[in-house]
């Protein structure tokens, strides 16, 4: 093979069969023969970064650029070597650099789009990966990365629609469909995520990636025993994989042994101290179990860290709000600095704009709107705007937001994050507002319908008093339909159903629990109906935050992975004065805590269990 060209045909084919060593054979015989040739150094340096040599690489495509500063490729190549290394500074240095060069390059663009999101600039990521779908429209990777972004910032439908996408044209890539497990699990669609996992399952059963997908979905359905099996055999193939370990450590926990997880997870980071990933990890289990000082101090090594800080962040000041330390919440997310405006969440100034995307839970929507009020803010309250999809806008229309409200149907939700100080709804808990709160300032926000009065005080003026609404969990280890009407067995007053989508077919044959869910049509239906209870219980939910909202008494049964908003001291809520909340620890039998319950209601009524 004499000839230089044909050298380095066949050490490009190697590279690409991934016979590192043969390749790298035949560029060395070619630098011998040609020691400035730009072809074999090149192709030299893609050797080196496959076998990890990260500075011989630098140093090959460096003296490629000294030769041929407008060789983009070897500006690329140089920028993938920094990349490894963890100098993403460096690596976004070249990766613009190539762009500037070749900037119809859908592969520059993104690389490009990576290095922003490893740093959290996720609004330059977007931007990078929207114009490499325009020059690869029907590139599945590229719809991989947008879906993946887009995941990071909430948009939640954007991002399964790419996933979806995805796998009509890739139907075997197992990681998108497990992306999009994940999401479909967000959003409470726990039966899709099942059968998108167990269809991955029947074709890779040994697969520990796979088997602990699906060992995440069952445990979501409350089947938590096959979970345990599947898990047990992915770490019997894979001691040590992270994945396997993350939902151990979940099923552990609902199966009421948090510290089982946890002490496998200790185990796998004394031999990688290190490692801010599994630092992350297991600071999230310690938070699942409750031990919330603890999983702030093992999170700070991934606050360090460039790829782990946003998420380390989010943990660290949810960490901190769950023990009440708002004030040290807000000086970390400033010294984080995690952006001004936009995607990330503005973080100072008065906000000119709110988005609440289709994803949006209209939970947040009621928990974030008491801070949209105006109160301490000065200008023109015309200025300011909540753009909301619609289905959302009659329930932001009956509390007394300051700002112009407009439906979001038919704009760019990026074109408006784009201008002034915005932010979306998903991340307002970033927010100084939220930390500087005063709960002694609350006042309910949420109004009912005086025209609905008389339709709700007809129906309900033959039932016997105090009125209670109830809700409940589909799948264990939330409170199910039973153990709520067991802890009510002694409720001197009427029962009501607040359920008004399928699980209201639990209550078929139940004469002790009236279907006030068969008249809801509407959110602000349900809103009105819970304006006119004595009382709601209820999980953590749509329901118990209109009450809060509405200031209406309400009991809610929580386990220790709650989320940060049901920090309550004294067992009262931090956020609504008029809810209380109730948490199961892991270990306590489900039994002993509806017991709990009842002494709870005849505490609050003054009648005695019998």
């Amino acid at each position: 093979m004499s000839n230089l060209n044909a050298l380095l045909d066949a050490a490009n084919q190697h590279l690409e069969n991934g016979s590192i060593e043969d390749a790298e054979e035949l560029c060395r015989q070619a630098l011998s023969r040609a020691p400035s040739s730009i072809r074999a150094l090149k192709t030299y340096g893609r050797c080196q970064i496959a076998t990890g040599d990260l500075e011989a690489a630098i140093k090959s495509f460096e003296f490629v650029l000294q030769m041929d500063p407008q060789d983009a490729s070897a500006s690329y190549n140089l920028a993938l070597a920094h990349n490894a290394q963890g100098n993403l500074d460096l690596a976004c240095v070249n990766f613009e650099r190539a762009l500037s060069l070749d900037p119809e390059n859908p592969t520059f663009h993104e690389a490009m789009a990576t290095v922003h999101a490893f740093k959290g600039e996720i609004e330059d990521s977007l931007r990078h990966l929207l114009i490499a779908q325009e020059l690869k429209p029907d590139d599945p990777n590229v719809m991989s990365n947008l879906g993946s972004v887009l995941a990071q910032i909430g948009a939640y439908y954007d991002a399964r629609r790419y996933f979806e996408q995805v796998l009509a044209l890739q139907p075997e890539n197992g990681p998108v469909a497990i992306q999009l497990a994940h999401i479909l699990q967000d959003q409470g669609d726990t039966g899709r995520a099942l059968e998108l996992t167990e269809a991955l399952y029947l074709k890779r059963p040994r697969e520990p990636m796979v088997l602990s997908a699906f060992a995440r979905s069952l445990a979501l359905v409350g089947e938590l025993d096959r979970a345990a099996d599947l898990l047990d055999l992915a770490l019997k193939i894979a001691p040590d994989m992270v994945n396997a370990l993350e939902e151990y450590a979940l099923v552990s926990a609902y199966r009421g042994d948090p510290d089982r997880g946890l002490a496998k997870l200790a185990a796998l980071l004394k031999t990688q101290k290190d490692n801010p990933h599994l630092c992350l990890l297991l600071a999230t289990a310690m938070s699942r179990a409750g031990k919330h000082a603890e999983s702030v101090t093992l999170a700070q090594p991934a606050l360090k860290d460039i790829t782990t800080g946003a998420n380390g962040l989010a943990l660290v000041r949810q960490g901190l709000f769950h023990q009440g330390k708002f004030a040290e919440a807000r000086e970390l997310a400033a010294q984080v600095r995690l952006g001004t405006a936009g995607l990330n969440g503005g973080l100072a100034g008065a906000l000119e704009k709110v988005i609440i995307p289709l994803e949006t839970k209209p939970l947040e929507a009621i928990l974030f709107a008491r801070f949209l009020s105006g109160a301490g803010e000065t200008g023109d309250a015309a200025e300011r705007i909540v753009y909301a999809h619609e289905p959302l806008v009659p329930l932001l229309q009956r509390m007394d937001l300051s700002f112009r409200l407009e439906p979001l149907e038919g704009k760019n939700l990026f074109e408006i994050a784009e201008t002034g100080n915005a932010c979306f709804m998903a991340s307002f808990s970033a927010r100084p507002e939220v930390a500087d709160y005063d709960p002694a300032g609350f006042r309910p926000y949420l109004k009912t319908d005086p025209r609905a009065d008389d339709f709700w005080r007809g129906s309900l003026a033959q039932l016997k008093g105090p009125l209670v609404g109830v809700t409940w969990g589909k799948h264990a280890p939330a409170p199910l339909l039973h153990h709520v009407q067991a802890g009510l067995a002694d409720w001197p007053g009427a029962v009501l159903s607040l359920m008004w989508d399928d699980q209201r077919a639990e209550l078929e044959g139940n004469r002790k629990i009236i279907d006030a869910g068969a008249h809801l049509k509407s959110l602000e239906m349900l809103v009105d109906l819970v304006g006119k209870l004595d009382l709601v219980v209820g999980p953590d939910g749509l329901v118990t935050h209109i009450a809060g909202a509405l200031g209406i008494p309400t009991i809610v049964l929580a386990t220790p992975d709650k989320q940060w908003y049901w920090y309550a001291p004294e067992g009262r809520s931090h956020w609504y004065p008029s809810v209380q909340v109730l948490e199961r620890p892991w270990a306590e039998p489900m039994e002993h805590f509806t017991g709990r319950l009842s002494d709870k209601l005849a505490e609050m009524t003054g009648v005695q269990a019998a």
